[in-house]
Formats: C-alpha cells, sequence, structure tokens
C-alpha cells in the first residue's frame, strides 16, 4: 500500500488536509487498523461517537495511487477525518522504516519472489494523473458505490395568509440512501450556498447539483436568498432540472417521486369568500392541485406528476396575475375598469362585479360570548422567565362583545364604520350604530364588568377585548342570567364540553364546579324569575 501526501492532499484537498494534520497531531486517532489495501479507521470528531472511516488504496502498474474514502460524518468522504487516518498510516510507516522516502519504490511482496517490479511514476505525475480521473468522476452525474449520501429536492406548497392560491417552494435536503433503495428519514436541511462558496464542498454533489444551486441563488437573489426560486422567468427550466435528477420529492424525502408532466389548460376563476372579498383560483380540473409559480404548475400526486399550466400568458404575467391580493367586493367595479384602462389585453380576466349590496337598517342586538380562556396567573409578578420555561396560567371566564347586525357578528374591536359580508350567495352592506353600541358597553360596565386588560397582567392579544367581572365573588356571573329586553341583548356560551349553561359552573373561579347548595338556590331564584 503506496501513497504520499500528495495523494491525500489530491484526494481530500488543502482545507482538509490541514484539519487532518491538526487532528492526527490531537491523537484523535482512536482506532486504526490497516488491512493491506484498506484501512479500518475511527476518528474522534465534534459528536460524542468518534466517526468511521473505511478507506481503500489502490496502486496500479502505471503508477498511480486511487484513494476511494467512505466516512460516517455529515460530508461523507474526502473529509477531514480521512485525512487523520491517512497521515496516520503515513507516521505509522515512517515509524517502522524511517529511510524510507516517497519517491523510492519499497519492495512488495511480489518483488521478494523474484518477479519484476513495476516501474513507477514520479509522485507529481502521479498526482496529476489522480486529478484527472478525480475530475471524471466528478465530472459524472453516476455516484460511486460506495457513496450513499443524496441531494433531495423537496416540492411543497406555501400557504399564503391571505388565502390565495398558494406558491410552488422549494426545501433542499441531504439524506442517506438505504441498501433497499429507498431513503433514510432523518434528512436536514442544505444549504446551497456552502456548495457554491466553499473550496471543497461535499463529495456526494453531482454536476447537476452544482447547476441548479447556481440557478436557485440567481433566482432567490444575494439579499432575498429565501425567496421562491420558481417566480423568475425561467422557472419552468429549473423545475425541470430538478425532476431529471430522478431525487424530487413531494412534501418530505419520504414522499412520492416526482416527475414532469404535461402541460393542462386552465382558467382564472374569481371566488367570493368570507368577509366579502374575492380571491383568484386556479381551476385546472379536478383531484389536482394548482401551485403559482412562473408559469403556474399542477401537481398529481397519485401519478406522481407535476406540470405547467398554459393560461395562454406569459410566465411572470401569469405568476403576477394568480398571486392577486385579496380585492374587497367594493373595489371590484373600480379595478376592473382600471384594468381595461391600463391593461386592455387583461380585461376579460379581471375580477366581476357583483349586484349591489342590500342596506341592513335594523339596530344591533347585543351578544355577550361566555369562554374560557387561559390568563396568566394573577400573582405572578414577573414578565420574565427562565430559558425553557412556560409561564404560568389558569383557566378564567371571560365574556367576549359582539353586536349582530341581522346575520352578521361585529366584534368590538372591528374598526371599520361601514362593513360589505356575503350573506346566502348575496352581498349586505351594515352601517354601523354606534349610539347603540356606546349604550351596551355602558350597560356592561354598570353590571361590573372590565376589559380583562385592566383586571389582569399581560393579557395575550387574542383575550385583549373580552372582559372580566371586577368582583372575584361566585355571584359575579349572575347579572348575565336576568332577562333583559326582548331582541335586545343575549347571552351565549361558546366553551369546552360540560359548558352547556353559563350558570353550571363558575368561570372567575377557573371553571370549578359550584356547590349543590349554591346550585340549588341559583336554580330557585330563577324559577321565581321566570314565574
Amino acid at each position: 500500500m503506496i501513497y504520499d501526501k500528495n495523494d491525500i492532499l489530491f484526494h481530500v484537498g488543502p482545507r482538509a488536509l490541514d484539519a487532518g494534520r491538526s487532528y492526527q497531531r490531537q491523537g484523535r486517532v482512536r482506532r486504526y487498523e490497516n488491512g493491506g489495501n484498506s484501512i479500518s479507521a475511527e476518528v474522534k470528531g465534534s459528536e460524542r461517537r468518534p466517526y468511521s472511516q473505511d478507506i481503500k488504496i489502490t496502486s496500479i502498474a502505471t503508477g498511480r495511487t486511487t484513494i476511494r474514502s467512505v466516512c460516517s460524518c455529515p460530508v461523507g468522504e474526502g473529509c477531514k477525518h480521512v485525512a487523520a487516518v491517512l497521515l496516520e498510516g503515513l507516521t505509522r510507516k515512517s515509524t517502522v522504516n524511517a529511510s524510507a522516502k516517497p519517491d523510492v519504490p519499497v519492495e512488495t511482496e511480489e518483488s521478494q519472489t523474484g518477479k519484476a517490479i513495476a516501474p513507477e511514476l514520479p509522485a507529481r505525475l502521479g498526482s496529476w494523473l489522480n486529478a484527472l480521473e478525480e475530475a471524471c468522476q466528478l465530472g459524472s452525474e453516476e455516484y460511486p458505490k460506495a457513496q450513499r449520501q443524496r441531494i433531495v429536492y423537496v416540492l411543497a406548497p406555501q400557504t399564503r395568509h391571505d388565502g390565495g392560491v398558494p406558491r410552488l417552494e422549494l426545501d433542499i435536503q441531504t439524506t442517506r440512501l438505504l441498501k433497499d433503495g429507498s431513503l433514510a428519514d432523518n434528512a436536514r436541511p442544505y444549504d446551497a450556498r456552502n456548495a457554491l462558496q466553499s473550496p471543497s464542498p461535499a463529495k456526494y454533489l453531482r454536476p447537476s447539483d452544482f447547476r441548479i444551486f447556481r440557478k436557485i441563488m440567481s433566482a432567490r437573489g444575494r439579499y432575498d436568498p429565501y425567496n421562491s426560486p420558481f417566480a423568475d422567468d425561467e422557472g419552468l427550466e429549473l423545475l425541470e432540472d430538478i425532476l431529471a435528477t430522478g431525487r424530487a420529492r413531494w412534501l418530505g424525502v419520504d414522499g412520492p417521486a416526482l416527475s414532469l408532466g404535461p402541460a393542462r389548460p386552465g382558467r382564472i376563476v374569481w371566488d367570493l369568500g368570507d368577509g366579502a372579498e374575492m380571491r383568484p383560483r386556479l381551476d385546472v380540473g379536478e383531484g389536482l392541485l394548482a401551485l403559482n409559480a412562473a408559469p403556474p404548475v399542477y401537481v398529481d400526486a397519485e401519478d406522481g406528476l407535476i406540470g405547467a399550466i398554459d393560461l395562454g400568458l406569459a410566465a411572470k404575467l401569469a405568476f403576477g396575475l394568480v398571486g392577486a391580493p385579496p380585492v374587497p367586493v367594493e373595489h371590484a367595479a373600480l379595478l376592473a375598469q382600471r384594468m381595461a384602462q391600463k391593461l386592455p389585453g387583461l380585461a376579460a380576466l379581471a375580477p366581476p362585479t357583483p349586484a349591489p349590496p342590500v342596506l341592513f337598517k335594523e339596530p344591533p342586538r347585543f351578544v355577550l360570548r361566555l369562554m374560557r380562556g387561559q390568563l396568566p396567573t394573577a400573582n405572578s409578578a414577573s414578565p420574565y422567565y427562565s430559558y425553557g420555561r412556560e409561564e404560568p396560567t389558569e383557566p378564567v371566564g371571560l365574556a367576549r362583545v359582539v353586536f349582530r347586525y341581522g346575520p352578521v357578528d361585529v366584534e368590538v374591536t372591528e374598526p371599520n364604520e361601514t362593513l360589505t359580508r356575503l350573506h346566502d350567495g348575496g352581498l349586505i352592506k351594515i352601517r354601523r350604530n354606534r349610539r347603540a353600541e356606546g349604550a351596551a358597553l355602558k350597560m356592561l360596565h354598570a353590571n361590573g364588568f372590565v376589559e380583562a386588560r385592566k383586571m389582569r397582567p399581560r393579557v395575550p392579544n387574542q383575550h385583549a377585548p373580552d372582559f372580566l367581572p371586577d368582583e372575584a365573588t361566585e355571584f359575579a356571573w349572575r347579572p348575565l342570567s336576568r332577562p333583559a329586553a326582548p331582541g335586545k341583548t343575549r347571552v351565549e356560551h361558546r366553551g369546552r364540553p360540560g359548558f352547556s349553561d353559563p350558570l353550571a359552573r363558575c368561570p372567575r373561579r377557573c371553571g370549578r364546579p359550584y356547590s349543590r347548595e349554591l346550585r340549588d338556590r341559583l336554580a330557585r331564584a330563577r324559577t321565581r324569575r321566570q314565574n
């Protein structure tokens, strides 16, 4: 087994060689077994358990020395751990034979039997040939048999917070190929910038990976590395390159493999949803998931296909149109008018103008929704807690104010004076009655209820507008059970199972049941009021 430092340098690169030299000098090579043409070793790295290495060294008649290595570290091969093992071998060899020189041929077992020793090239020529061989391997899409690490391109939808058409998103993962041909589920993210910026990138990367990485970085831009790479004009070309690797998966590394499907015709449909807002939707056929990209794509998860949706538009234009924000119905007519003026070719794709809304004129109905929420404990003094510990909370009864205008509930935090909402396929318009709403809030305050944020420390935002009784007694919620004027006040209970009757449990006492005597007293009082 003949190799020198030049062979190590070519196999692992200068940075890994320097790091391996430090590891070898620090005595991190914990196990070293020389099997002639192979080395089995273990090196203590940054993890708790040492990494294991399997190295094969082959010398042929032309004088070339070929090194093949596999390491259990994330790099996988040609790493600093392999360099440390190879340097350890040279150190042990020089200890046994201090007079040996790298360029002087060492007699093999064949030479001792009288057979002719094959001539060897100088170290510089041998390293040059090794470099050519390595370049051939790196330029091939085929993986060496010993290389099990893989780059996997995971495609998934990116949900929009406004409910629009999801975008096609890419997540690059790295994992190992198992013996049965499946991928290990303990994948981890891989940053494409590492491969493009590192002088010695991972050995398991193929030429197609570098081409894909460069296109991703070009599409995302230097200052927005997490932007969708499929929003560029070359989005479809990038998708085709990813699918050509055979390593594209849907939703996860254990998801179905994806291949390129045929282009399908589609159309843009505007749907009227809750909140009286119109959102674009891609209609591409039943059972297919439509995602926004440049151009938009469909996904057939059952058949493992992903392909372009033909809208008859340029890719970037289709991406922008499908990605439109929600359009309030009161602005739909004006938007269609402006699109006809500025973009006459897209006038047919503007949102349709719905029928005029019906004005609702009746006064609101005051509604209290009783619920139980988790609030910070009343006796917690400091808002700061040690890392890994959550602030202690307790269940507390709350009352939420809602103003009911016909079929529409308007919460007290709603800032708009005029609202347009969808109901039974049509639109209704509401002009809020601030005088009636203010009178209802005064009545609530007069019954001893105060905003939760004024009663308890650090109330979460979702409960900041809710109300609490200003008394900590079991009778604090009794005013809510008194009959009010018909059609003006309503008490509703929305909470966990077992809270169907708002007086069956005391919300202010964290949901604990009333005593039997107190329940009987409340029941008798309620019967007298009804009679």
